[in-house]
């Protein structure tokens, strides 16, 4: 069974990915193509990317907002799952199974 959504710009989820592998270790996409797990060489994160948010960006506009945003947070943030949204951003605890 495929999990693939249309509409979804593959390109974004490229940028997102190739940031997560440049600043953290173990990157892996979730099931669906707007999360990710990685490490930061002590504690497991995750991160929620709202397909919506995603999709409005445009790609030089999403390279602005990674650097700018979202790599302060994942790294303020070790071990918690991130969420970002067009409701803002979100934070909560991260339980291992």
């Amino acid at each position: 069974m495929s999990h693939d959504q249309p509409g979804i710009d593959l390109d974004k989820i490229r940028i997102i990915q190739d940031f997560l592998e440049k600043h953290f270790h173990d990157v892996k996409p979730g099931d669906f193509n707007e999360r990710f797990v990685y490490n930061n060489g002590q504690q497991t994160s995750e991160l929620e990317l709202q397909r919506e948010f995603i999709d409005d960006l445009r790609p030089e506009k999403l390279q602005e907002y990674v650097q700018s945003t979202l790599l302060p947070t994942l790294r303020a943030n070790a071990g918690k799952i991130i969420r970002f949204g067009a409701d803002g951003i979100s934070v909560r605890e991260r339980h291992a199974s």
